[in-house]
C-alpha cells in the first residue's frame, strides 16, 4: 500500500512537471483590416472598419477613422462615404437584384474588397393566426401559419422572428405606498390615465423538419442553438434547399408571458395587441456569416472543434452581405 501511494505521488509530480513552452511569432499576428456591413434594400449603406487584434489581447478593437470607401452599384459609382462616431455611411438606395462592390483602403494596410447581391423580398402569400389562448396569470400562446414561396432563381437563407406588441391604456389607478420600516401600507399614490407600449419576444416551437434548428438569443450577444422539436426559440434560420423554387407552409406555436394581464388589473386597463412576424431573406454570404457567428458564440464545449466564422472580405476579415425583408402585423385582440 505504501509503495502504491509513493508511485501515485511520483506520477502526479511527473504529470504536473510536464510543461511545453509555446512561442508565438508576433509577425504572423499583424492586424488585418476588418469590414462589417449589411446592406438592406432601400436603405443607405453603413459600414464599420476596424483592425483585428491578437487573440490574447483584451483591449478594444481599434477603429479606423481614415479609411477610403468606394462603392459601386451595378458598376456605377456611388457617392463618397461620410464618417461619424465609428461608422461610415454612403447614401445609396439599392434595389432587389442589384449587385454591389465595395473597396476599402486603409493607410498603411492596403485595400480590401468584397461583393454582394441584394436578394428579393420574401414572397409570403399568407400569414394568419390559427388560434390563441391566455391563462388568468398571463401565460399566452399563439399558433400561426406562415406560407413562404421561394424563388428558384436565387439561393437564399431565411430568418423568421415574431414579436407581440401591446398598446395598454390605463385608467386612473392607485398604487400602494409601502413603508418598509413600519412594514405596512401608509398611503396611496394616484396614477393618472396614460398609455404604454409593451413588446414581447415570441418564443417559438415547430416540428417541421425544414426548421431543423433555431436560435434562442437570450440577450443580443448570447446565442444558443436549440432543436426546434423540443425547445422554444426566438428565431429560425434556415436555407431554402428543401423547398427551392416551391412553396411551403409552416405551422408555428408561440408563447409569451403577458405582464399586464391578470384579474387584479383587468378592470383598470384596455389592451390592443397585435402579432408582428418578420421574414428576412439573406443572401448566401450573410446567411453563412450569421449561422457561423451563432455557432461560434454557442461553442462552449472544450473538446469541440473551433468554429471559423464565415468571411467574404478579400485580403481582410468581415462580412459584406445583403438582406431584404417583409413584415406582417396581425391583430390578435
Amino acid at each position: 500500500m505504501k509503495r502504491s501511494l509513493i508511485f501515485l505521488i511520483a506520477a502526479i509530480g511527473m504529470l504536473a512537471a510536464c510543461e511545453k513552452p509555446v512561442y508565438f511569432d508576433i509577425e504572423d499576428t499583424e492586424p488585418k483590416v476588418v469590414v462589417n456591413s449589411v446592406i438592406s434594400a432601400d436603405s443607405s449603406m453603413v459600414a464599420r472598419v476596424t483592425l483585428s487584434r491578437f487573440f490574447l489581447d483584451n483591449t478594444n478593437f481599434k477603429v479606423v477613422n481614415d479609411a477610403v470607401l468606394r462603392l459601386t452599384v451595378n458598376g456605377v459609382a456611388a457617392s463618397p462615404a461620410s464618417y461619424n462616431k465609428g461608422f461610415y455611411t454612403i447614401s445609396v438606395s439599392p434595389q432587389a437584384g442589384d449587385t454591389l462592390h465595395l473597396e476599402v483602403s486603409v493607410p498603411g494596410r492596403g485595400m480590401v474588397s468584397a461583393g454582394t447581391r441584394v436578394p428579393y423580398m420574401p414572397n409570403v402569400p399568407q400569414m394568419k393566426v390559427l388560434n390563441k389562448s391566455m391563462t388568468e396569470y398571463g401565460e399566452s400562446s399563439i399558433k400561426f401559419l406562415l406560407a413562404l414561396n421561394d424563388r428558384a432563381q436565387e439561393h437564399v437563407g431565411y430568418q423568421v422572428r415574431a414579436m407581440v406588441y401591446d398598446t395598454v391604456d390605463f385608467d386612473t389607478t392607485y398604487s400602494e405606498r409601502w413603508d418598509w420600516d413600519l412594514d405596512r401600507v401608509v398611503g396611496y399614490d394616484t396614477i393618472l390615465p396614460h398609455q404604454e407600449i409593451v413588446v414581447y419576444s415570441l418564443s417559438m416551437e415547430c416540428d417541421d423538419p425544414i426548421l431543423a434548428s433555431g436560435f434562442d438569443l437570450g440577450d443580443i450577444f448570447d446565442f444558443k442553438a436549440n432543436s426546434c422539436k423540443s425547445e422554444y426559440v426566438d428565431r429560425y434560420l434556415f436555407l431554402d434547399d428543401a423547398f427551392s423554387g416551391s412553396s411551403h407552409d409552416f405551422i408555428i406555436n408561440g408563447s409569451y408571458y403577458d405582464y399586464y394581464s391578470n384579474d387584479y388589473m383587468d378592470d383598470q386597463i384596455t389592451h390592443h395587441r397585435w402579432l408582428e412576424i418578420e421574414v428576412q431573406a439573406l443572401n448566401y454570404d450573410l446567411y453563412m456569416y450569421t449561422k457561423t457567428r451563432m455557432q461560434q458564440r454557442n461553442s462552449d464545449d472544450l473538446f469541440s472543434e473551433p468554429v471559423q466564422i464565415y468571411c467574404n472580405i478579400k485580403d481582410g476579415i468581415g462580412i459584406f452581405g445583403a438582406m431584404n425583408k417583409t413584415v406582417k402585423k396581425i391583430p390578435i385582440d
